[in-house]
């Protein structure tokens, strides 16, 4: 019996009607596996992500994979924004496992939970000689029905050795230059033709633009400043920016910013409006300004909800198209502009006949076109006016869902940039937004007296994070400098001495999660990715704290984590970019 039908979560919910047994994370799962002595099938993913939607339809929804997962294993399925914990441990297998990671992410496990066999998207049938589900299914089952030693072992190497990994030397002081080596490995990665970092798939990596934006305060260098403003105008001229309803897409799958996978996400709107808004302080572009009101615009229409707080979310796909919603024909955009715009129109944004947009599973054209610029250039009045016919138009297509659910550490994103945002441009729709959002979050946190992860209307579904608390509390000090009222103040020092008490170890120090009962021990390392980690947020928001209440020892403390993670951040800086970003705006230790 499938028991995702009461769930909250959007993900769960679109599975279902799947003729899968699934169940959520809960006890009654794990309990399940170990009465009955079954496998355990986890599946993570999120709702806007194309290829969980592709996994769902051809294997979850297949009589024949169901039959299969039913009859020899438990299935749980996990919504991995709304149970990060369970998702960055299991991402950390997968990855050290596989050598590589993404969603859906596919895990087996033994029914203690210990994980032997890693993967991502898995296909129905086999290709190329590695086993789809109808294959990979009755193999693994047949091996735990018929030596099951073999499993136990493997899972018990795996976990061993994770836990050697995890495992670091302390005592190895912080190197001073770390910024200045850092600067040099993003010069090592830097595309100079199309901006951004490494070829393709290719992601804005805003972490890694606000720390260069960081070191150009501070230093006068050419080059960076130039690759700067090459990367923010490609990928403003790109199709992974929606050129018609603003917002970006969640990474473009070519070198070029051209060709998107559609779903857009909320933290990319948060920090990219942060970057934008810091380009135009430094370089006064007004295209860099248009960015920034259109990702205002898009949040307005889709993402900000009656609460004052955002959404995480918008699909990729409608009715199984990827990117459908977005995508127009030539005879399409002919039939809604004027004449003496279409041709000019047609140019600027490379429509074809045979279509501009390649299928990436199949690497041909499909007829459909994205809008994207060859070369960055200004928009003519005629052509914002043939966007705004398209954007009418477009509003009459049925729209991708919006994923509903409300996460405290990417509001915290948000509400931070809106403050950035506000003081670039002295607009108050900027501040308006922000204060309503924290709003929101005072009264939640008064009423429960602790801080939750994700909400589903007014109420809190899972526990806070470090990264709720970290990414809140860098909100409220940004609202503190926006605004100069001190109960934000306040409020920020109340939630580092609460994250503090949860999360902190004078041993180990900060720890990104609260312990889990049916989950792994398997430490998770707090890297800098498309995201700041809530350890890196947190060591900013300590030197901050000290430098604005003068209590030394917010500053003491964010030493003892950076001396703690010392070694791992020497020998990796640009995996804790954020954290290096922070150095680069606090004075030496002591």
């Amino acid at each position: 019996m499938n028991l995702l039908k009461d769930e909250k979560s959007l993900y769960l919910r679109q599975h279902a009607s799947n003729p899968v047994d699934w169940y959520p994370w809960t006890e009654q799962a794990f309990e399940k596996a170990r009465k009955e002595n079954r496998l355990i099938f986890l599946s993570i993913g999120y709702s806007s992500c194309h290829w969980c939607h592709v996994m769902e339809k051809e294997c979850f929804e297949d009589p024949r994979v169901a039959e299969l997962l039913n009859r020899s294993f438990v299935s749980i399925k996990v919504d991995r924004e709304e149970r990060p914990d369970v998702d960055d441990v299991f991402m950390t297998v997968c990855q050290a496992m596989t050598g590589r990671g993404g969603w859906p992410l596919s895990i087996f496990l033994t029914p203690e939970g210990r994980p032997f066999f890693s993967a991502t998207y898995i296909p129905k049938s086999g290709r190329h000689g590695i086993p789809g589900m109808l294959q990979l299914l009755p193999r693994l089952s047949e091996l735990w029905r018929e030596k099951p030693e073999i499993i136990t072992a493997e899972a018990e190497r795996i976990y061993q050795a994770l836990k050697e990994t995890a495992s670091s030397r302390h005592g190895t002081p912080l190197d001073r230059d770390l910024p200045g080596q850092l600067i040099a490995l993003l010069r090592q990665d830097f595309d100079r033709q199309y901006g951004g970092f490494g070829s393709s798939p290719k992601f804005p990596m805003a972490v890694n633009l606000l720390f260069l934006l960081e070191w150009l305060q501070r230093s006068d260098d050419r080059e960076i400043s130039e690759f700067l403003k090459n990367t923010l105008s490609r990928m403003a001229s790109g199709g992974i920016w929606d050129h018609v309803g603003g917002g970006f897409h969640r990474y473009s799958v070519d070198r070029h910013w051209r060709l998107p996978h559609f779903e857009k996400m909320l933290y990319d709107q948060a920090l990219l409006l942060e970057v934008y808004s810091r380009a135009f302080s430094l370089f006064g572009s007004g295209l860099f300004r248009e960015i920034a009101y259109g990702i205002l615009d898009f949040l307005r229409a889709w993402l900000y909800s009656p609460l004052g707080t955002f959404y995480t979310a918008v699909d990729a796909d409608v009715d199984g198209q990827e990117g459908g919603y977005y995508l127009w024909t030539k005879a399409q955009i002919k039939d809604i502009l004027p004449e003496d715009v279409v041709d000019d129109f047609m140019r600027v944004f490379n429509i074809q006949e045979e279509g501009n947009y390649i299928d990436e599973a199949t690497g041909k054209k499909t007829g459909m076109n994205v809008l994207y610029m060859i070369e960055p250039a200004d928009k003519t009045e005629d052509i914002k006016e043939a966007l705004r016919l398209l954007y009418a138009e477009r509003k009459k297509r049925r729209p991708p869902a919006t994923d509903t659910k409300m996460l405290t550490d990417l509001n915290g994103l948000m509400i931070s940039s809106l403050c950035v945002a506000y003081d670039t441009f002295r607009d108050h729709a900027f501040i308006t937004m922000a204060t309503k959002a924290a709003e929101f979050f005072v009264r939640n946190i008064a009423r429960q007296d602790t801080l939750g992860h994700c909400f589903y209307d007014d109420e809190a579904a899972v526990k806070g994070t470090l990264n709720d608390y970290a990414s809140l509390c860098r909100a409220f000090l940004d609202l503190y400098g926006s605004t100069s009222k001190k109960e934000y103040l306040d409020t920020a020092e109340r939630l580092t001495a609460d994250a503090l008490e949860l999360f902190y170890d004078e041993t180990e120090g900060l720890r990104l999660y609260q312990p889990e009962p049916f989950l792994i021990d398997i430490p998770v390392e707090p890297f800098d990715a498309v995201l700041p980690s809530g350890v890196s947020m947190m060591v900013e928001n300590l030197f901050r704290l000290a430098g604005l209440t003068g209590n030394t020892e917010f500053k003491n403390r964010a030493w003892r984590v950076l001396n703690q993670k010392a070694e791992r951040i020497n020998r990796f800086p640009q995996q804790y970019i954020y954290i290096v970003k922070a150095l680069l705006c606090v004075p030496p230790s002591p």
